[in-house]
């Protein structure tokens, strides 16, 4: 992403029925939408028309509610897994960002670092992982708990996670595939290397099996807004997503991202913070009255 001075960063979150629950019901929205790929590509393609610079999908791994009488006004009873989603439509674009959600509390750093990879090279260095712990009580049910992790452990333990599959980036060196068909080599041996990693929640050996990514690193996302949120915003994040709609917060929070990010050793100028809108768009005024 961008990151010249006065250069504002757009990013498009996209839900299979519009954000808003009663959206999907509108006479001139997305009524027909559901899982339907060409609406998930007609967006992306919209946005990167529109030199945004990524799009976004939120997900957590349970349905999204409780209540099924509710959920059936609405269209968050089935959503996509992310990064299946992004795999698809970065074959539909070719320069748009491509962020995929996904939790630390209910996944495997080997798992994530792979998928993240394999995603960055399909997309030509275009992905973004947005950290997540859980949130919905269903989520633990879902991976043999009766609840989440403690609200502490879960931000230890993402941490570590970030740290672990971070490491699993590295352990290929730029310029490891050399596909030398003379003399049969594909990669350099002493470029690829285990990380022999122990952690208080992760033991994990590596090397990653796949090369070092186009970016190096895919993009990493966050939204803390806890202490313990805002800690790892600010540990990790390049891009976070601010949900305040109340100036006085809002300056409040993004002073504590970067006077935390400092402590860290990192330049406040590395983390961009964004905070999220809900437009509604018509040609003029007036139109995108008549139409909210």
């Amino acid at each position: 992403m961008s990151k010249r001075a006065g250069h504002m960063n757009l990013l498009a979150m996209i839900n299979n029925g519009g954000h808003h629950l009663a959206a999907w019901q509108h006479p001139k929205g997305q009524a027909g939408a559901g899982l339907n790929i060409q609406n998930y590509t007609h967006i992306a393609q919209v946005a990167e028309k529109g030199l945004l610079d990524a799009v976004f999908i939120a997900d957590v791994v349970a349905l999204w509610g409780q209540d099924l009488e509710a959920l059936t006004r609405t269209s968050r009873g089935e959503h996509y897994e992310p990064l299946t989603l992004l795999s698809y439509l970065a074959g539909a674009t070719q320069h748009i960002g491509l962020i995929a959600t996904a939790t630390t509390s209910y996944n495997e750093p080997y798992h994530i670092a792979r998928k993240f990879a394999s995603l960055d090279h399909l997309s030509g260095g275009r992905a973004g992982w947005n950290v997540v712990t859980s949130v919905v009580g269903a989520e633990a049910r879902n991976f043999g708990r009766d609840a989440h992790y403690l609200h502490n452990e879960r931000y230890e333990r993402a941490e570590e996670f970030v740290d672990v599959v971070r490491k699993l980036w590295q352990s290929w060196e730029e310029g490891a595939v050399i596909k030398d068909t003379k003399n049969s080599q594909y990669f350099i041996p002493e470029k690829v290397k285990n990380i022999h990693y122990k952690g208080k929640h992760f033991s994990v050996e590596g090397p990653l099996n796949i090369s070092r990514t186009p970016q190096g690193e895919p993009v990493l996302v966050q939204a803390g807004a806890s202490e313990s949120g805002k800690r790892l915003a600010a540990r990790i994040a390049e891009v976070i997503f601010s949900p305040h709609d109340d100036i006085k917060a809002a300056k409040k929070y993004y002073h504590d991202i970067k006077t935390t990010a400092s402590q860290f050793g990192r330049t406040k100028e590395s983390i961009r913070i964004l905070p999220g809108i809900t437009p509604v768009v018509g040609k003029t005024r007036q139109e995108a009255r008549d139409f909210f």
